[in-house]
């Protein structure tokens, strides 16, 4: 599974693991907003919320 941050002067991180320990790597990279891909494809993203919250999401044309 591979994270990639939105603001791209923050590295993307590699790592062997599930999609629900991709909440956990974007909090961990303090970027705020993701794309998380598995196998070089589009899974979906992640934005945390100012209050905490998580936002699931898909963007238009990945995938």
């Amino acid at each position: 599974m591979t994270i990639v941050p939105i603001d791209k002067s923050e590295p993307a991180a590699i790592f062997n693991a599930d999609q629900t320990d991709a909440f956990h790597m974007v909090s961990r990279l303090n970027c705020g907003e993701a794309d998380v891909f598995e196998n070089d494809q589009y899974r979906f993203s992640l934005r945390l919320e100012v209050g905490g919250l998580w936002n699931i999401f898909r963007r238009t044309g990945q995938g």
